[in-house]
């Protein structure tokens, strides 16, 4: 048996990934092999690279606490504080301003900060280096393709697979132009199943198709069908799945990471209610596999 894990993307929400590390940690689940999208990836890769989840919270909290961090630029993305009769206004000046920056330029947020970021977690640790089988996915803007990133400096293969388009500068490698995997891949499952993995468990931080609350404006509307394009992505990745872990996170904005603590509660609450589950599937795949090999 080969127990891949693969931690989807979600920004914010994917601190949600610790506290399912921490539960599986805890049940002595082995985990052979990690393949990460976006924060996915971020997660991942420090887990894989050195395997304590407890740790990888102390981490993550002295990151996001950090001035360093809070230069990043994810503020600009929050909800606006103001007062509710001012709420649509602040909104649509936002969205405008968002808007008129992507228009202008390739990316809004400039990377060097979220650089300092990745070197000071990863430095010079390459994937062949790290405890557990890891690989980061991105995609190809010049080929349309998903490339599963397995060796090389961890570095670089968790900078391509969150460079969220027009967000953060993409990443040029040998003539790709790599961008964050959760473009077809929010969910990298499909990747962990090629690197040999016979048994998946999916952190999924997909949430169900709401109404959307605004279609005002032609922005809005090509946000809402990307959403829709996304979901139903997603939706078909996951069906080659065993177990699927859905961390209820998404009410902390995307852009939010000052509720660590409510994340991680949050994963390790969906982790434990699919233990029980997780567990029957492992003995049932474990008692086939004994019969298998014996009937032969």
């Amino acid at each position: 048996m080969k127990i891949g894990l693969a931690l989807g993307g979600g920004a914010s929400h994917g601190l949600a990934h610790i506290g399912v590390l921490q539960v599986l940690e805890e049940a002595k689940i082995p985990i052979h092999l990690i393949c990460g999208t976006s924060i996915g990836a971020v997660i991942g890769g420090l887990y894989a690279l050195n395997p304590d989840a407890r740790l990888l919270e102390k981490i993550a909290r002295e990151i996001i606490t950090s001035e360093e961090f809070k230069t990043i630029g994810f503020d600009l993305f929050e909800n606006p504080r103001v007062p509710k009769p001012f709420r649509n206004l602040a909104d649509f000046i936002k969205e405008h301003y968002i808007y008129i920056k992507e228009f202008i330029n390739p990316y809004i947020v400039k990377g060097e900060k979220l650089y300092s970021i990745f070197n000071r977690l990863f430095g010079t640790a390459l994937i062949s280096q790290t405890k557990i089988q890891f690989a980061s996915v991105a995609v190809d803007l010049k080929t349309g393709e998903d490339r599963i990133i397995r060796d090389g400096p961890i570095i670089d293969a968790v900078r391509s697979s969150s460079a969220i388009p027009g967000v953060f500068p993409y990443i040029t490698d040998f003539g790709s132009i790599l961008v964050d995997g959760g473009i077809t891949s929010t969910v990298p499952t499909k990747a962990v199943r090629e690197l040999g993995a016979n048994f998946i468990i999916a952190s999924s931080l997909m949430r169900k198709l709401n109404e959307p609350a605004s279609l005002r404006t032609g922005f809005q509307i090509n946000l809402r069908v990307d959403e829709i394009v996304k979901y139903r992505l997603n939706k078909l990745n996951l069906l080659d799945v065993d177990l699927i872990i859905s961390p209820e996170v998404h009410k902390v904005h995307w852009s939010d990471f000052s509720k660590l603590a409510f994340c991680i509660k949050k994963g390790r609450d969906a982790a434990l209610k699919s233990l029980p589950e997780l567990k029957r599937q492992l003995s049932l795949f474990g008692r086939l596999k004994r019969w298998f090999k014996h009937s032969v």
